[in-house]
């Protein structure tokens, strides 16, 4: 009988052990993002219809998209990512300065990439509701520059409630990783 128990016992440590190590291979771990170093910067995510890693600042959590790396002829890499940004950010100045709009988006708080040169910045919305703004320019990524508006365009958006310099905080190429 005592080696019937202690036998029931090991069966029972075993399967429990089993089912545990079930739950954390690779197949039932959430996706992480890394950055060239290999630093952890974030989960990848899904929220909105926005995808990309889950950035916190402070109490938002916002969520940066990123897209697969392309050479000059537009062949995509497998394994590599690169910080996605808008096509284009609206700016109360006329020359691109400051902080731009950030429109309504899909995020858990909204936010706006932009990338000037090879630096990339997110602009994460500040609380409250949205409001109108004059837009005196825009920056655009294709072709690259600003444009200043002939005349104040009005924009609905949020205000800039915080900053992240994610292309300086997590140089790229990024990748996916358990």
């Amino acid at each position: 009988m005592r080696n019937y128990l202690c036998a029931m016992l090991l069966l029972a440590h075993a399967v429990g052990v089993r089912a545990d190590e079930r739950f954390h291979s690779a197949g039932h771990r959430w996706p992480q993002v890394y950055d060239a170093s290999g630093q952890w910067v974030g989960g990848l995510e899904s929220f909105g219809g926005v995808s990309g890693v889950r950035v916190i600042a402070g109490d938002a959590a916002t969520i940066v998209p990123i897209a697969r790396t392309s050479d000059a002829y537009g062949n995509q890499s497998a394994t590599d990512f690169t910080w996605a940004t808008s096509s284009s950010a609206e700016f109360t100045s006329t020359d691109c300065s400051g902080d731009p709009v950030v429109v309504p988006s899909g995020g858990p708080r909204p936010s706006i990439a932009v990338r000037q040169g090879n630096d990339v910045t997110v602009y994460i919305a500040a609380e409250g509701p949205t409001q109108n703004f004059a837009a005196r320019s825009v920056l655009l990524v294709v072709p690259a520059g600003c444009v200043a508006n002939q005349t104040p365009v009005t924009v609905t958006g949020f205000a800039v409630g915080a900053t992240i310099p994610v292309s300086k905080l997590h140089p790229g190429a990024l990748t996916i990783g358990f």
